[in-house]
């Protein structure tokens, strides 16, 4: 990551040095991009997750903002464009390594496209968004290990009992074992923890389904 931010701060430092680029500062910024694209690149062979896609996201904005045009912008970090600059979704997959965020960086070129607003400005909304979400879904997660981990503890207290009645000098083996209202209690015991586990895990599903619509 530091490689991408090398070159973004180069980007940036080139546009304030030459002022309004031309064939030189373009030549000079789309080098130092290509170079640190190429490094993401191989991030992304390594499982790179959301975080190195916003510092794409965020690199192509600074080039646009040394002005670059849309094409070069993605080219430098290896992402082909169609005659009109919009991103190849194949190519976004590859380089941002987040296909979910792909969409949004496709509909958002395109937004700016059709209404004429800045791509580097319509670029850094959709990095916030992505960065929102994210925030979003560790909150989530975060607020949902509370009843998974309730769950396996309660899973786990039949045997603790067990344990238990060996440590203090009963058979609850053979009394769970050897029929009567032992192997009852046994066998209602096992089906209140399969619904149970069912139950939660139903819960914890619908509170993920839930937070992730919103």
């Amino acid at each position: 990551m530091t490689a991408v931010l090398v070159g973004v701060l180069v980007a940036v430092a080139a546009r304030a040095l030459l002022g309004r680029p031309g064939r030189g500062a373009e030549v000079l910024v789309g080098a130092m991009a290509s170079r640190t694209g190429r490094a993401v690149l191989r991030r992304r062979r390594t499982g790179a997750g959301t975080g190195d896609a916003v510092v794409v996201v965020t690199q192509v904005a600074a080039l646009l903002r040394s002005g670059l045009p849309p094409g070069r912008a993605w080219d430098a970090v290896g992402v082909r464009c169609d005659p009109q600059g919009v991103p190849d979704t194949g190519d976004a997959a590859r380089v941002l390594g987040a296909p979910r965020v792909v969409p949004a960086v496709v509909a958002g070129v395109r937004l700016a496209l059709e209404v004429g607003a800045p791509l580097a400005a319509v670029l850094d909304d959709v990095v916030e968004a992505t960065l929102a979400e994210d925030a979003a879904r560790v909150a989530r997660e975060t607020a949902l290990a509370g009843p998974r981990a309730t769950a396996r503890v309660l899973a786990w207290l039949p045997g603790a009992g067990l344990l238990l009645g060996f440590a203090l000098g009963a058979d609850p083996v053979g009394v769970l074992l050897g029929g009567g209202i032992g192997t009852l209690a046994l066998l209602g015991a096992g089906v209140l923890v399969l619904v149970g586990r069912r139950w939660t895990g139903a819960l914890v599903r619908a509170a993920r389904a839930a937070g992730e619509e919103t």
